[in-house]
């Protein structure tokens, strides 16, 4: 059978049993330089060109038609399985697949569509009224260039009006994830996802050395959209996340009281204060044994509540937020250092940016500005002052009130005596 760029070959012999059902015993054989062009349903499911070749034997099992020791090439990702479908019946298609690696995307895609552009509609999902039930495993679910899911394994459960990928359990970032995802077919899409990430590693997840330590969340979401920046930017939900064992290079959290301590007699210079400050950033990683905060999700963004840690006299908090439309991240660090100022000594580390490209900048504005009333509490406002000892400051003498001299008084002019004023007359009377 010759079809646009696919040519599909059968060998065997077609059988009719004892009852007269048709049982085909057949190998099937299938090339393709792009399936696309072939069948529909893979051209509505991927935008690219979509090579593949494959065998499998046919053969049927009471009322399905069975592909059996499925072997197949699907765009570089080498598959097994078998798949069962109803023979002459409406009723749903199920089996087992193992693939050696997967693209995320392009599964979802066949649960909720897919479109050229981010402002343009949705598809019909290819899923669309194929009910049935799929069990999958999949050696690495690509969920970007750089991280994937190893080992995934989830059922995938066709429903009229629904896609479920359901029990999904898998290792990410030497960590575990699972959870669920279920996609509603109507209009607007509507989406609902479960997932757990337990002990998984910051550096993977982040792809950096820079920071370190494990990671344990809870996300529970809902979106609904026709397209996909519709979807991305209508996420809300909630959660929780715990951070154990973080280090973050570059980070000393005894920066602020040491650079503190050291300016106790020099003159205020913001920006050399600054300066030691980021030096002494460098000496060291923050180490933290465990932050905990809760995730609030609205119109796309994931926000976290302070996390709160203290050592001592230090306190440390950390928040952050994840714009998912815009793909970008804020982090918000800050080092505090508790005392009978009135102004706190801190600093505030701040890393934002895109996913792949976080910028980090340090703002020490509470360090100086407590560094600069200390000087002033302390008569820092004579320069000459701030390199002395308290006890041997030039202290300015007291100007004492004038009192009037004797010969000022008597000079003044004395007052008349007091004038001799005789009483009102009274009105007569008219009696």
């Amino acid at each position: 059978l010759r079809l646009p760029e696919t040519e599909i070959a059968t060998k065997g012999e077609f059988r009719f049993g004892a009852d007269g059902r048709f049982e085909p015993v057949l190998a099937l054989t299938l090339k393709s330089k792009d399936l696309r062009k072939a069948f529909v349903m893979a051209d509505r499911a991927v935008p690219d060109v979509l090579p593949a070749s494959g065998s499998a034997s046919i053969l049927r099992e009471g009322n399905n038609l069975v592909f059996d020791k499925l072997a197949f090439d699907l765009a570089g990702s080498r598959g097994t399985g078998r798949l069962l479908f109803p023979a002459g019946e409406i009723s749903s298609f199920g089996g087992q697949l193992t693939l050696d690696r997967a693209n995320a995307a392009t599964l979802l895609s066949l649960a909720i569509g897919r479109a050229n552009e981010a402002t343009q509609e949705l598809s019909v999902p290819v899923l669309s009224n194929f009910p049935g039930m799929l069990r999958m495993e999949v050696g690495a679910l690509e969920l970007s260039e750089r991280l994937a899911v190893q080992k995934a394994a989830f059922d995938l459960r066709v429903g009229r009006y629904e896609t479920v990928f359901d029990n999904l359990r898998g290792d990410l970032a030497n960590g575990k994830i699972a959870g669920s995802l279920r996609f509603a077919d109507t209009y607007p899409r509507v989406a609902e996802i479960k997932l757990d990430v337990t002990d998984a590693s910051l550096a993977t997840l982040l792809s950096t050395k820079a920071l370190r330590g494990t990671l344990r969340s809870s996300l529970t979401l809902s979106a609904n959209g026709n397209y996909q920046d519709a979807l991305l930017a209508s996420i809300s939900g909630q959660g929780t996340i715990t951070l154990s064992a973080l280090e973050i290079d570059q980070t000393d959290a005894t920066s602020v009281s040491t650079v503190f301590a050291a300016t106790a007699k020099e003159t205020p210079d913001e920006k050399k204060i600054e300066q030691s400050l980021i030096a002494s950033l460098y000496r060291a990683p923050l180490k933290v044994s465990k932050l905990e905060a809760p995730l609030v999700i609205a119109n796309g963004i994931l926000r976290s509540g302070s996390a709160k840690a203290k050592a001592g006299n230090i306190e440390i908090l950390l928040s952050g937020s994840l714009n998912i439309p815009k793909r970008s991240a804020e982090a918000l660090l800050s080092i505090e250092v508790a005392g009978n100022s009135q102004v706190r000594p801190g600093a505030v580390i701040r890393w934002a940016g895109p996913f792949d490209a976080l910028e980090r900048k340090v703002d020490a504005k509470a360090l100086i500005t407590a560094i600069t009333l200390r000087a002033i509490e302390r008569g820092g406002q004579n320069p000459s002052n701030m390199n002395l000892p308290q006890e041997d400051r030039v202290v300015p003498p007291v100007q004492k009130k004038r009192a009037p001299a004797k010969s000022d008084i008597e000079s003044a002019p004395l007052l008349p005596p007091p004038a001799n004023i005789p009483p009102v007359p009274q009105p007569r009377s008219q009696n």
